[in-house]
């Protein structure tokens, strides 16, 4: 076999190694977020409030172009929670 397809082989082979445990790292990799974005309300253009999990908390925001206003937080077992993101409150 000549020495450059031999070398070929090899380089090709290291190189599909190397991506296919780049591919199997990056699915590895846990994928936590220390924010969701549970729902957003639209009142009209670039205006409207923003249910935001931080944690065990929700946050409701008022969002405008120019700001974003806290109107209030609730805690994840409250239930308000609950109902404000469309599961109607019941713990069964």
């Amino acid at each position: 076999m000549d020495l450059s397809l031999y070398i070929g082989f090899a380089l090709i082979l290291v190189s599909g190694l190397i991506l296919l445990l780049g591919q199997f790292m990056k699915n590895k990799r846990e994928k936590v977020s220390l924010m969701d974005l549970m729902s957003y309300q639209s009142f009209g253009p670039k205006i409207g409030v923003a249910m935001v999990k931080v944690g065990r908390e929700v946050l409701l925001v008022g969002v405008t172009p120019t700001d974003i206003q806290l109107l209030t937080t609730l805690d994840r077992h409250d239930g308000e929670a609950d109902i404000l993101a469309g599961n109607g409150g019941s713990e069964d």
